[in-house]
């Protein structure tokens, strides 16, 4: 990663598409989905707080247009949140983004939409003056001899003095915040008491669901409020390690249930009011509910999740290195460097950026076209003729056509996928031109094959099961031998049409069996 030092002129123009988190809904009976927010954004920079814009009542489309001015050392990242201005506190959580240095072009003024978790995008001008370079690796950095020194005016330099009050938690998709709990309340993840005076325990502003301080970076399912999938993208390191392939995915079965006793929801942790039909209950798991909290139950039924947590982190794998803070970095291109990465290599990058994740809109092809012109036309001739003009998008894409792509032919999702050619003229053993069985023995992947000692059953099994006795089925999954097994009867009539004179020779028969049984 890089990291900048410089001065950074931040803009913040407008936001569009913000809608309340389910958290700021809790006590909505209407629907809220079109509610109307007095938004305001938290501007930061690695954790320190930068400034504030003015909030800007009962709208979801905002706009501020204020400028932010900040000295940055050693900067990896910028962070921007939005909010909703309550009229007591604490503030409800709407959005957030963090977009890396990285991702900026230096020297010149990047117009980027930013896409806000869960929903929403954020406009944003940055402009950077300075310089930046690689981070020193913290492993290089520990072997570093540490030497003890007397701090000086230990109270006036900057430690922890502007840091971000109210810090959002990121993991595989949460958004979790401190939260000081009013009733007695138990956590999601282990299930125990969350014990505490103040800020006991953390709750993600988009799912509800509430954990210990302790618990938050071991929880595994991802939030099923997130736009991102927390498991799509990573960076290298989480790649080797095998997370991406990592998912759960069990939905439960709920039904509604009457509680003789007091019980308490397992996900938001508060107890389950009233007389009768209190909650939900999962018929399979026994997971209780309450009825507001069943859209934002993950799909974990069945699941121990501190148990598999616990066996995870022995692999070195927990829940903060599965945040979408570890996801790869997004590509910030302008509509010239689209154009260059995708139809033209060898053209230069436009001076104005765009944003990660970029949506067009059949309206808006002018609109970048005439602001790359703009921009160029600002640049001067720095840049020859050729390179400035910028054609829209639609006209460029038709060029491109399927035959310009390589795809990849992958296992289906059944159980054999595409191990079987359909096509019986294509399949291997079944063609006579090709030898017809013999190419089985031919071909590479059974070439090594002693078919006669297999036949013979003289090859050593790679795994021999231990069976006690004729009833033994412990080499079988409790899954199956647990359920009661019904059987069905073959028809006599089925038995004595088959031909008995198929099966002679067979190494091994049921010496029982009889037509007449």
């Amino acid at each position: 990663m890089k990291i900048f030092d410089g001065t950074a002129h931040i803009k913040v123009v407008e936001a569009r598409d913000l809608r309340p988190t389910e958290w700021s809904k809790r006590f909505t009976i209407s629907a809220t989905e079109t509610a109307l927010l007095d938004a305001y954004v938290n501007v930061g920079c690695d954790e320190y707080h930068i400034g504030r814009t003015q909030t800007r009542p009962k709208t979801c489309t905002p706009i501020w247009k204020e400028d932010y001015e900040t000295e940055v050392h050693n900067g990896r990242e910028l962070e921007f949140t939005v909010f909703h201005d309550c009229a007591l506190p604490p503030d409800d959580f709407v959005a957030n983004c963090h977009v890396q240095f990285e991702d900026f072009q230096i020297g010149i003024s990047n117009d980027v939409w930013v896409d806000l978790e869960p929903h929403g995008q954020l406009h944003l001008l940055i402009e950077l003056h300075g310089s930046s370079s690689e981070e020193v690796p913290q492993n290089d950095a520990s072997k570093k001899q540490r030497v003890f020194r007397e701090r000086t005016n230990a109270f006036n330099d900057r430690q922890r003095r502007g840091a971000m009050r109210r810090k959002i938690h990121e993991v595989t998709g949460h958004k979790f915040m401190a939260l000081f709990l009013r009733q007695p309340t138990f956590c999601a993840h282990c299930k125990d008491f969350i014990w505490g005076l103040g800020k006991q325990g953390y709750q993600c502003q988009i799912c509800t669901v509430v954990v210990h301080k302790r618990c938050h970076e071991q929880v595994l399912w991802k939030c099923p409020g997130s736009r991102i999938n927390a498991t799509d993208e990573f960076q290298t390191e989480a790649a080797e390690q095998g997370l991406g392939r990592f998912n759960i995915n069990m939905p439960h079965r709920f039904t509604v249930h009457s509680y003789k006793r007091p019980t308490f929801c397992d996900h938001c942790g508060s107890m389950l009011y009233g007389l009768i039909n209190q909650g939900l209950q999962c018929s399979v798991c026994k997971l209780n509910v309450h009825k507001r909290c069943q859209r934002n139950v993950a799909n974990n039924c069945g699941i121990n999740a501190k148990q598999m947590a616990l066996e995870l982190a022995q692999l070195g794998l927990t829940g903060d290195k599965m945040s979408i803070r570890f996801k790869k970095k997004p590509s910030i291109m302008s509509c010239g460097a689209y154009e260059s990465n995708i139809l033209a290599p060898k053209a230069s990058i436009s001076a104005t950026a765009s944003v990660p994740h970029l949506l067009l809109k059949p309206n808006e092809n002018e609109k970048l076209a005439v602001a790359a012109a703009k921009n160029d036309h600002q640049l001067g001739n720095k840049r020859s003729a050729e390179n400035i003009s910028c054609v829209s998008l639609p006209e460029k894409l038709a060029a491109v056509t399927i035959s310009d792509f390589t795809f990849i032919k992958v296992l289906g999702k059944g159980s054999f996928g595409k191990l079987m050619t359909k096509n019986v003229m294509k399949r291997l053993g079944c063609v006579q031109s090709q030898g017809g069985e013999d190419a089985i023995r031919a071909h590479p992947f059974f070439r090594d094959i002693d078919w006669e000692a297999l036949e013979a059953r003289r090859v050593k099994p790679p795994f021999k099961p231990k069976i006690k006795s004729k009833r033994d089925a412990n080499n079988f999954d409790t899954d199956f031998t647990k359920e009661e097994p019904v059987l069905t009867p073959t028809e006599p009539a089925i038995l004595r049409t088959i031909n008995q004179d198929e099966f002679q020779n067979f190494s091994f028969v049921n010496p029982d069996f009889t037509l007449d049984h």
